[in-house]
Parts: structure tokens; C-alpha cells; sequence
């Protein structure tokens, strides 16, 4: 196969390599794997290497010359951070953006190796990592000087890290010391994400106002001690800020002159409002904005009304994402209202708006051309109306969230299938009623945790669904060895399974598991097997396939790693 295809210069074939690796570079592991050719050819198309497990070869990056954006967020214990951090650094990649969430405590030396071996970073994500701090702060802001992007937000606690006892840095928490220090040692950051650091106060906003006067994207959630004052200070003094996402109960943006950024004529193109008391006042100068706003998020709110939504709606007509979730005003008749103007829309998530019927789904269908994600979690999905009559066709959407839906079975979700057929993403956890899902040849996700899946089931998700790559089956009292077996033979291309709490599934299933399917990278257990860290490592070194808890597998499902 060495010299396949010779007459085939080298550029038709980087343009055919190209085409296979729109949707995703896996589409490129079977022809890398006909030549070293072709193989040369595939490594240079890959630009963005995500990391969920740890590699076996000596250095995952070498290989790949054009490498722009590493995520290794998740999936990593012990030493393997250090020692993946120190052959991205001797690797000479030049990348522009990494990825860190999820991990434990972060190896600061190796982050000064790293900054001094890859000065072009721009982008860096520390979000959900162990004992963020001042101290961490001070090395990330010491060793990437150059960075644009920076996320620390939502840390986790780690009781047993020691401290010095005084001075910056010697509190195991965010302060506004830290995040002082970070503002004067980045100047240029263009975004900054510190929600969740409950610690920070307005001091922290007016050293980022009077700093990073270039800012164009700050979310502050779940800030307990931040002030509407201290938002509308950075409001006015960056300009050119785009985004915003801040809540709290010390925030009140309904009194006038707190609001700054809502003045006509400001490109304010995202606001992230989540669990805010919002008033009709406030949605009115949200919609001055006219012609800007692109993404709204009023996410469990209080005090948000249909008539406020609407005036929204109608003259933010380029909105694209809209997240309503938990909307008590919410019902049939009001999305009715509001629907028919959401052509531009991308995004809709109406979870936890427990009156909606199969109703409003039609309504956001119908109207919505371009939606690409719905989510309507925890609703009354199933009740009404089924869909058999409808003879549109939404080849766009993508993802579909529908999980925890009682009244949800395998009729109404055949009738939803056979309109949004090109659906790569689909979860249905906790819906009881769904025993198959069939008709989505482009599936690569499937969520069904706790679900009415069967044997019968998961034979006919592995007859229609080919690609699948990643299968939840959590708590499937009805799945058994057998139809295990069946999904992995059909899906070649499945690199991650969970199998916790299937009580009818025994541990030994997954000696055959990887064996059979050499794809697989990761699998959550049956039943409440604990892996030791001797099984993990054996399962890693021979097959290349990380073994996860249950835990593991939902805490990047809450983060927004998967669907």
C-alpha cells in the first residue's frame, strides 16, 4: 500500500483528506492507517487534539506539526498531568489555546516550563480545577504573559494543600489580591472568567476596569460579594465589552444607571443573567440593544414575564441563542407568542418549564428554520398531539435534550426523529417509556441512562446507528451481556461506554469489550465495581482504555463536555 495511487498529486489528496475531516478528525484514522503517506498527509490536517485518557505513545503531540489547540480537561490522575504538560512543552508545539478543566491540583512548575517553551499562547482554561489560588494566579499570569483568554472559574476546594502563612497567596482561595495581580500582569486580556470564586469582591471589578480596559468578555457568577455598582463601574470603563454574565444577590440591575451597559447604540452581544431577579424594566432596556444581542440567558429568573420576553424577541431580531430555563410563565400558548419570530435561531433551551407539551416543541419547529440544539429537559414532552402530520424537515438540528420526560415513549420520539433526522447528539435519560431508538444513521451520542432500553433496543440502536461513538446506558435494568455485545460488535467506531449500575452486566464483560472493539477508550463499569488503580493501569497500558466512575462520567456531562 506504500505507493497507493501514485498518479494522485499530493494536493488532491491533502483536499480529499480535508473533506473527511469536516465533521470530525476521527474520520481520518481509517486512511491514515492504509500508508505512511497518508498517514503524513492526516497528521498535518489536525489542528485540535482532544485528550479524555492517557496516551500511550512516548508523546501524543509530536506527531501532529500543526497542532493550534490541546484540551486535556478530565480523565487525568497522579503524575500523568505533569508528565503530558513537560512532551507539550519538549514537543516545540506552537499552540494558541489549552485546555486544563477538570484536573486536580495544577503542576505549577511544569506551568513555568510550559510558559517559557509555548509563548504563544493566547488562551488558557483552568475551569472546575483542585485548590485554585492567589498562588496559582501568579504563576499563570508570571508564565503567559501574552494571553487574551483566561478561565479560572468554578475551583474546587482541596482540604489538604498547606499554605505559607501570610502574604499573597497564602490563602488556599481566589482573593482580589490574585485577581489584582492578574489584571496588571495582563493588560491586553481580552476575556476573563472568574464565576464561582466566592472570595472576590468589587475590588476585584475595579482592578479589572482600570487594567483591562480592552475587555470584551467577563462572566462573575455565582460572585456572592459582587455589587450592581461594581458591575456598572466595569461597564462603563470597558468599552468594548461584548459579553456579560454576573448574578448574585448583592447585584440589582433594575435600578437605572446600574444598567450602563444596556444603553442604546452598545455592542453588547451576550448576557448571561442566570438566577437573577429580572423585571420587565429590565428586559426593556435589554431589548434597546436591538440588532447586537446574540445570546440571552435568563436561566431560572425570577420575576421574568411573557411580555418582556416578547418585546425581546421582537426587536433583538438577529438572536441566536435563547435559554429560558425554568420560565414559570412558560406554556403552550406563550411560546406560540414568541415563536413565530425566532427565525435566526440556533439555540432554545426551555428545560424545567413543566407545562410544555409536544405543543410548544411543534411551535419552536416549525418556526425555527435554523435551530441546531433544543433542550426540553424535565418538561411534559409527550403529552398532546403526536408529530406524524407535520411534513417539515429540520436537517439542522444536531443535538436534542429531552431527558427526564415521563410521558416521552418510542412513539413520539420516532415522530420527532423523522423530522430531525441529521441528529448527531441525543439524550433521553430517565425516560422510562423509550425502549429503542432507531432512523439516526449520523448518531455519534446516545445518553440513555436509566432509560426503557433493552437488549431489543440496543440491537436496533447498533443496526441504524453505525457511527456511534460514545453510549450512556447507566441503570439499564433491561441490558444485558448480550445486547452489550451486539452494539459493540456493529459500532466500530464506539470509543466510550458507561455500564454503571447495570446489575444484569458482570465486570468480566470488559476483558471482551476491548478486545473486540479496539476503539474503546473509555468505559464506566457495571454495577458498583470500584477499579483499583493497579486494574486502571493495566487496562491503560494493554488496551489503551481508561477505566471512570460514574461520577466521572456525569460531572463532564454538568460541565458541558458532552450533551
Amino acid at each position: 500500500m506504500e505507493g497507493c495511487c501514485p498518479e494522485l498529486p499530493e494536493d488532491c489528496w491533502r483536499l480529499i483528506f480535508a473533506r473527511l475531516a469536516l465533521c470530525h478528525t476521527r474520520h481520518l484514522d481509517s486512511p491514515s492507517l492504509a500508508c505512511k503517506h497518508f498517514l503524513a498527509i492526516a497528521n498535518r490536517l489536525v489542528s485540535s487534539l482532544t485528550l479524555r485518557f492517557p496516551s500511550r505513545s512516548p508523546s501524543p503531540f509530536s506527531r501532529f506539526p500543526n497542532l493550534v489547540s490541546v484540551d486535556v480537561s478530565f480523565g487525568f490522575f497522579g503524575d500523568q498531568l505533569d508528565r503530558l504538560l513537560r512532551d507539550l512543552g519538549a514537543s516545540g508545539a506552537r499552540i494558541r489555546t489549552l485546555d486544563l478543566s477538570g484536573q486536580g491540583r495544577l503542576p505549577l512548575c511544569r506551568l513555568k516550563e510550559l510558559g517559557r517553551s509555548v509563548p504563544t499562547l493566547k488562551t488558557l482554561v483552568c475551569s472546575r480545577v483542585k485548590a485554585l489560588s492567589d498562588r496559582v494566579l501568579i504563576v499563570i499570569a508570571d508564565s503567559f504573559p501574552n494571553l487574551d483568554e483566561l478561565d479560572v472559574s468554578y475551583p474546587v476546594e482541596d482540604g489538604t494543600v498547606d499554605y505559607p502563612g501570610e502574604g499573597l497567596g497564602s490563602t488556599g482561595k481566589v482573593s482580589d489580591a490574585g485577581v489584582e495581580f492578574v489584571s496588571r500582569k495582563l493588560r491586553n486580556l481580552l476575556s476573563l472568567d472568574l464565576s464561582g470564586n466566592y472570595c472576590i469582591s468589587d475590588r476585584s471589578l475595579l482592578s479589572i476596569a482600570l487594567n483591562c480596559a480592552s475587555l470584551r468578555r467577563l462572566a462573575a457568577l455565582d460572585c456572592e460579594f459582587l455589587s450592581g455598582d461594581g458591575v456598572a463601574f466595569v461597564a462603563s470603563r470597558c468599552r468594548d465589552l461584548e459579553s456579560l454574565s454576573v448574578n448574585g444577590s448583592r447585584i440589582s440591575l433594575n435600578r437605572p444607571g446600574v444598567n450602563v451597559f444596556l444603553v442604546p447604540g452598545r455592542e453588547l452581544q451576550s448576557l448571561d443573567l442566570s438566577g437573577m431577579d429580572v423585571s420587565n424594566h429590565l428586559l426593556l432596556a435589554i431589548s434597546n440593544l436591538g440588532g447586537s444581542l446574540r445570546r440571552l440567558i435568563l436561566r431560572r429568573c425570577e420575576g421574568v414575564s411573557l411580555q418582556g420576553v416578547s418585546e425581546v424577541v421582537r426587536r433583538c431580531e438577529l438572536l441566536e441563542h435563547l435559554d429560558l430555563e425554568a420560565a414559570a410563565f412558560l406554556t403552550d400558548e406563550a411560546v406560540k407568542l414568541i415563536g413565530f419570530r425566532l427565525t435566526d435561531l440556533k439555540f432554545i433551551n426551555l428545560s424545567s418549564c413543566h407545562r410544555l407539551t409536544n405543543e410548544s416543541l411543534r411551535t419552536i419547529l416549525t418556526n425555527a428554520a435554523n435551530l441546531e440544539e433544543i433542550r426540553m429537559e424535565r418538561t411534559d414532552l409527550g403529552k398532546g398531539t403526536g408529530f406524524s402530520e407535520c411534513k417539515f424537515r429540520r436537517g439542522r438540528i444536531r443535538r436534542l435534550r429531552l431527558g427526564w420526560n415521563k410521558h416521552l415513549d418510542d412513539e413520539i420520539l420516532s415522530e420527532i426523529i423523522g423530522i430531525c433526522g441529521e441528529i448527531k447528539e441525543l439524550s433521553v435519560n430517565d425516560c422510562l417509556r423509550i425502549s429503542r431508538v432507531r432512523g439516526l444513521e449520523k448518531l455519534e451520542v446516545l445518553e440513555a441512562g436509566r432509560s426503557g432500553l433493552s437488549d431489543e433496543g440496543l440491537v436496533e440502536v447498533g443496526k441504524s446507528c453505525r457511527g456511534m461513538a460514545r453510549l450512556g446506558l447507566e441503570g439499564c435494568l433491561g441490558v444485558t451481556e448480550q445486547g452489550v455485545k451486539e452494539v459493540v460488535r456493529m459500532c466500530k467506531a464506539l470509543r466510550e461506554v458507561n455500564l454503571s449500575r447495570c446489575a444484569r452486566i458482570w465486570v468480566g464483560l470488559l476483558s471482551w469489550m476491548v478486545i473486540a472493539r479496539p476503539s474503546l477508550r473509555r468505559i464506566a463499569p457495571p454495577g458498583d465495581f470500584l477499579p483499583s488503580e493497579a486494574h486502571k493501569k493495566i487496562m491503560l497500558i494493554r488496551h489503551g482504555c481508561l477505566l471512570c466512575t460514574s461520577e466521572e462520567w456525569r460531572s463532564e456531562l454538568r460541565s458541558g463536555c458532552r450533551i
